[in-house]
């Protein structure tokens, strides 16, 4: 404000000393309006008249403003009328080199001057007004205006022309593409890198209380080796800002207790963070605000740009709120195939911010295509079919590479990976990073049934999932017919599982196996023991070589009241010799071997040595018996009696669920 003051003032001086020396000549002209500027307060000021008439002067103008910057020359025009009314009819100023200072609080001021909003301003009726500008035409060529903000400079040249209307000014600002080092604005925004232009023109006018900037079409802002935060940020096609419909884009009233008044609104056609692999299209921005408070809400379709996507298309509204010396607030939300919330704050000072994020349940449809939908990357490896899913998380940035971290709830899951299928899946499992996603060693989930070609049921799993997409299972055990099925430890790729599943049977009920079965009249008693080998290639899962032996003797008896069709015979044929030797048949040694491919037959073998006391004398008799598929059934029987281990639903209900 006092910049143009002065300016204005020093240049109704010249405009004075050249009418009055109208009739001498030009060095004495220059002589006197050189000594009217020094006492006006510009000591470096240097006049050099080149024409001086009735109509104007052209002088050569070397009116240094001292810390504030100075101007080179000045062609002045007059009439006879104007003079009289106080105005001058040109006022053409060329090489003016205008400096600013950005205080901490974030005003502008001239170097040398304490900041203020209004200055030494006029007030009528309490208001605070504008000098009036006493030209009828001004132009500004060969200008720029330099910040300096404490952390660099800043360097726009502009152009400025304008006309007096009535008690108003009129004026269109063009601004020429000129890069600025965005580290400068680090006390206005954080730490940054990178460079910025912005080009355009902006129709100004002053109505004597208030300046208001409205764009011509679209000012552009375009970016290169752009990074907040440490992140790099791609703005291939730049950015778009103008004013809303029927109103400035902003509103300058200096002397007010908000002396800046902002609505602007900018769309960006593609905004990417490569480090990410996360990019927004179709980006809209409504900003708002003061030079205390400004508000932004944002729209646009987020997409993670990795091949496979991790994450589904999200199209997003966000908003965000900025008060003079307070972090910046800001929630968003994120709609599509799944819904995702977030709210966070980013302190502009240090660069640091966080996100939480929330993930509300996502249900399983039974077709499968609910996951793959919301993540593609589990496309052709994971297929639920059953439960839902929720998460939480949070988005940390600052210091070095942004941190990220997340609590899974999988409530009743029911899913295939690869030949591998899954229900009842319930737990929590901690991410200690999302992009990608690490699951650290010791998670732990409630199982009710493990199909690896043999269903196991009512396990718990203890395992990770690392950086190089593999699920290490450390410990996995079932409690099954009176006994203990465990697995060796094992490691899998969802995306190309292959691999060995060795395992171990130890105490097994073989009378609890048995009455799994529902057989009439069928009996046994024994424990049981040995390897299920589980090999798994792709889509294929297969049991090679598999045996359960007994680990003591026992007893086996199959005396149905109504015997079925296939051991019913003749007196003294081979099926009539079978049912009589299972009446009673005590076992020395019994063993089990399983053969075959999930989701085919599995053979499996029953070969007993022993006697029945009251079977010819007991003799000695070596049974073997195939019963083909018969395992496969009993064990999927044991389903419904599954229950979630208490420490399994103590996380769960820790995470916000209460568990069935």
């Amino acid at each position: 404000m006092r910049a143009r003051r002065w300016l204005i003032g020093g240049v109704l001086v010249l405009a004075g000393a050249a009418g009055g020396a109208v009739l001498a000549r030009e060095r004495i002209a220059g002589a006197v309006a050189t000594q009217a500027l020094r006492a006006a307060g510009f000591p470096e000021a240097a006049v050099v008249v080149r024409r001086l008439d009735l109509d104007g002067v052209d002088a050569s103008l070397g009116l240094g403003l001292g810390p504030a910057g100075k101007a080179e020359s000045v062609v002045l025009g007059w009439s006879a009328s104007g003079l009289m009314a106080g105005r001058l009819d040109l006022v053409a100023l060329r090489g003016v080199d205008l400096r600013l200072r950005l205080s901490d609080g974030g005003a502008l001021g001239i170097p040398g001057l304490p900041s203020a909003t209004g200055g030494d301003t006029a007030t009528t009726g309490g208001t605070t007004g504008l000098p009036a500008i006493p030209v009828d035409e001004l132009t500004v060529e060969d200008a720029a205006v330099h910040v300096d903000t404490g952390a660099g400079s800043l360097s726009q040249p502009f152009r400025l022309t304008g006309t007096g209307n009535g008690p108003g000014f009129d004026a269109r600002l063009e601004l020429p593409a000129a890069e600025q080092d965005l580290a400068a604005l680090a006390p206005l925004i954080g730490p940054a890198a990178g460079r910025l232009s912005l080009a355009g023109a902006v129709a100004l006018r002053m109505d004597g209380f208030a300046v208001r900037a409205v764009p011509d079409g679209c000012l552009t802002l375009r970016a290169t080796g752009l990074a907040v935060a440490g992140q790099g940020i791609a703005l291939p096609d730049g950015l778009c800002l103008r004013a809303a419909a029927g109103g400035p884009l902003a509103i300058w009233t200096p002397g007010s207790a908000e002396s800046i008044a902002l609505r602007a609104l900018a769309d960006v056609p593609r905004l990417a963070v490569p480090a990410a692999a996360v990019e927004a299209t179709d980006v809209a921005l409504t900003l708002t605000g003061s030079d205390q408070r400004i508000d932004l809400a944002a729209s646009a379709t987020v997409r993670h740009t990795a091949r496979p996507a991790a994450v589904a298309p999200l199209g997003v509204t966000a908003k965000a709120a900025w008060l003079a010396g307070q972090p910046v607030a800001f929630s968003a939300t994120g709609t599509g195939p799944l819904r995702v919330t977030a709210e966070g704050t980013h302190d502009t000072a240090t660069g640091k911010g966080h996100a939480d994020l929330r993930l509300p349940k996502l249900a399983f449809a039974a077709d499968g295509g609910t996951l793959e939908k919301a993540f593609p990357v589990l496309t052709g490896t994971v297929a639920a079919t059953a439960g839902g899913v929720a998460a939480k998380g949070r988005i940390d940035w600052g210091e070095g590479a942004p941190t990220s971290s997340a609590e899974v709830l999988l409530d009743g899951v029911a899913a295939s990976v690869g030949p591998v299928s899954v229900v009842g899946v319930n737990g929590t499992v901690r991410l200690s990073s999302l992009l990608p996603p690490v699951a650290p060693a010791g998670q732990t989930l409630a199982v009710s049934l493990l199909d690896v070609g043999i269903p196991l049921t009512d396990g718990t799993l203890r395992f990770g999932y690392g950086r190089d997409g593999r699920v290490a299972v450390e410990r996995a055990e079932w409690r099954w017919a009176g006994g203990v099925l465990r697995a060796k430890p094992f490691a899998l790729s969802p995306q190309a599982p292959k691999g060995l599943v060795e395992l171990e049977a130890e105490g097994i009920d073989f009378a609890q196996l048995l009455a799994l079965a529902a057989v009439d009249g069928l009996d046994a008693t024994g424990r049981l023991r040995g390897q299920l080998p589980v090999r798994i290639d792709g889509g294929s899962v297969r049991i090679d070589n598999g045996v359960l032996e007994s680990s003591a003797p026992g007893a086996v008896r199959y005396d149905p009241a109504e015997p079925p069709s296939f051991l019913a015979g003749e007196p003294g044929s081979a099926t009539d010799l079978l049912r009589g030797a299972l009446t009673d048949f005590r076992y020395q040694e019994l063993r089990l071997t399983v053969n075959g491919t999930a989701g085919g037959e599995l053979v499996v073998g029953l070969s007993l040595q022993g006697a029945n006391p009251d079977f010819y004398d007991g003799h000695p008799v070596k049974l073997n018996l195939n019963l083909s598929g018969a395992l496969d059934r009993i064990l999927r029987q044991s389903i419904d009696a599954y229950r979630i281990p208490e420490a399994v639903r103590d996380r769960m209900t820790e995470f916000g669920l209460k568990p069935p």
